[in-house]
């Protein structure tokens, strides 16, 4: 018989550098686009105007230039923005301009995940071929969807749920508990999801004690502190919204922002659930992307690629639920340490169905309510679906088909990825395109920073003028 371990040691050897040389090969092209992209300010979206374009006064208030205030940018600084996430911008607007300080928080949100998610797969599996292929699902995931490529709160929120699922697979809740006061500073929904998880994670650790109850209380107490002034703040800007009043805003009625998971209209079918999830939060591809390609001719491009992403995501709901089916069953077969490690991986999830539950009962106290699935969805998914199948695989006691496994799944992934999709290098390009026609719309905002600081520039409120209180901190009427 192999030594396990001798067996294991030289797997690492002999396939580690070919998998680290796969992962260059196959990402480099779009990592340096990622890395354009983001710093390109090319994503601007509705809320990145709102939330990133009120901290432009820092950026003149550290120049010693008053630009005066106005009722909007007021708002967001006293009301909605966090306390520790106006610090962040106030920092960086001391060197950069809030654009450019909004693309280095998303450069730093991005490298947190990686690190965090790559990170607990070793905790979790100690096998460096899944977390290899943890990695690269991870890069994927970033290089091709628009999730994570902004400095806003969310994003953020979505950095700090990594760390905290880093913490909860190793073990370290006191370092969770921590987090979850300082969530409150940055982003609460994240911060409750995350007290959710530390309240789940002493209950299996500690059972239902004293101690336990004494631990959640002063959390709770510390947690209500440091969110109060943000809470309070608002007063000076008239009543709060109660439940009743929340359901006469038409953002809330048919056809508004909220969809009807927000409203409490569940789909109650699990593939259809299932599939939703893996589309939007582990297979999230752009569709934008082939559009432009199409734009340039390659009209067959988008959709092929439709067609290729439903199978794509048929595929990979029908592994998970496989795995999942094999692996209830057989459940018991696991060692007890497996057991532990499957039960603190499955407290994330959990918190977030439980917050998501609470805001729609309590709504609208609590936020929106697909929030507190959408900022942690793809973090769970990107490590627990490897982690569920590795797990499946380790029921039938043989590493050899469990790394033949991970070394298909990731060399399959790698050649995706670098060409084997015909229209992946149509997607680059016109991506490229996209920013090359991006530079010189950019001639716009350009002539308005010319322009003094305290300019108010008259326009209809869309299309390029509604960048310009974003991209060159001049006020737009």
């Amino acid at each position: 018989m192999i030594d396990t371990a001798k067996h294991r040691q030289l797997m690492n050897l002999t396939l580690l550098p070919l998998l680290a040389f796969l992962i260059v090969f196959s990402f480099w092209d779009l990592i340096i686009y990622r890395l354009d992209f983001i710093w390109n300010h090319i994503f601007r979206g509705g809320d990145i105007l709102q939330h990133v374009a009120p901290t432009w006064r820092y950026y003149f208030a550290h120049k010693g230039i008053d630009v005066g205030g106005d009722i909007i940018s007021d708002y967001y600084l006293d009301v909605i923005l966090p306390p520790l996430y106006k610090f962040f911008y106030w920092f960086l607007t001391l060197f950069v301009t809030p654009p450019e300080s909004s693309s280095i928080i998303a450069l730093g949100i991005n490298l947190i995940i990686l690190s965090a998610l790559t990170a607990s797969a070793y905790v979790v599996t100690r096998s460096a071929l899944v977390t290899v292929f943890v990695s690269g699902l991870t890069l994927n995931f970033m290089t091709l969807s628009s999730i994570w490529s902004t400095g806003l709160e969310r994003s953020i929120g979505s950095a700090l749920l990594s760390i905290s699922l880093f913490f909860l697979v190793s073990g370290r809740f006191r370092y969770l508990g921590f987090l979850a006061v300082v969530s409150v500073l940055i982003y609460p929904p994240a911060a409750l999801l995350i007290f959710g998880s530390y309240a789940l994670a002493l209950r299996m650790e500690e059972g239902l004690s004293l101690k336990t109850a004494q631990k959640l209380i002063i959390l709770g107490v510390l947690f209500v502190v440091a969110s109060t002034p943000q809470m309070l703040a608002g007063k000076a800007y008239g009543n709060r919204l109660t439940a009743s009043d929340a359901n006469q805003i038409e953002e809330v009625g048919p056809g508004g922002r909220l969809s009807s998971v927000d409203r409490g209209r569940v789909e109650l079918n699990p593939w259809k659930i299932l599939k939703q999830n893996v589309g939007r939060y582990l297979v999230k591809i752009s569709l934008s992307i082939s559009e432009d390609s199409s734009n340039q001719g390659h009209k067959s491009v988008g959709k092929n690629f439709k067609k290729y992403k439903k199978r794509l995501v048929d595929g990979i709901a029908g592994l998970i639920a496989i795995s999942a089916l094999v692996l209830t069953p057989f459940y018991r077969r696991l060692d007890q340490a497996k057991k532990h490690l499957l039960k603190r991986v499955l407290i994330l999830p959990a918190s977030m169905i439980s917050c998501y539950l609470a805001a729609i009962v309590l709504f609208p106290w609590l936020y929106i309510p697909s929030r507190y699935i959408s900022i942690g969805a793809s973090v769970v998914m990107l490590c627990v679906v490897p982690v569920i199948l590795w797990l499946c695989l380790e029921l039938f006691k043989n590493k050899t088909v469990t790394s033949l496994t991970f070394i298909a799944a990731f060399v399959s992934l790698a050649l995706l990825l670098h060409g084997g999709l015909p229209q992946l290098p149509d997607r680059i390009n016109a991506k490229r395109l996209a920013l090359a026609k991006y530079e010189k719309k950019n001639q716009l905002e350009q002539a308005v920073t010319l322009l003094p600081p305290t300019a108010l520039i008259a326009g209809w409120p869309s299309g390029r003028i509604n960048s310009i209180p974003y991209v060159t901190g001049r006020k737009a009427l």
